[in-house]
């Protein structure tokens, strides 16, 4: 599981275009920490996710992969190229869903 959680916190890093360094910044929590809960060595504990999370902008739920809404997303793309990856766009995709219930759930927004 901590290796699963690292992986996530990884790509989740990646996407956001930060690098470890970046999120120790946001965070407080050291690069080298940052590394060894990225390559499972280390599990991370719930305060260093929530950190991570709002860091990454992502919801908590990404990170630990508990979601609903990401289950329920189903991707069909076309394209003229064969660069299409629609795993990437569902995971985009995905982070807005999980963006709208988070901000549905405490009222904000229409």
């Amino acid at each position: 599981m901590a290796v699963d959680i690292g992986r996530r916190i990884a790509e989740r890093r990646n996407e956001a275009g930060l690098n470890q360094r970046d999120l120790e910044n946001l965070t407080g929590i050291s690069q080298s920490t940052l590394c060894r809960i990225e390559n499972g060595s280390r599990a991370a504990r719930m305060d260093d996710i929530i950190s991570i999370a709002w860091a990454l902008g992502c919801p908590v739920e990404a990170i630990l992969d508990e979601n609903p809404v990401r289950d329920r997303v189903l991707v069909a793309s076309r394209a003229n190229t064969s660069t299409a990856d629609a795993a990437a766009v569902k995971r985009k995709l995905t982070l807005f869903l999980e963006m709208d219930a988070y901000l549905a759930l405490h009222g904000i927004g229409a």
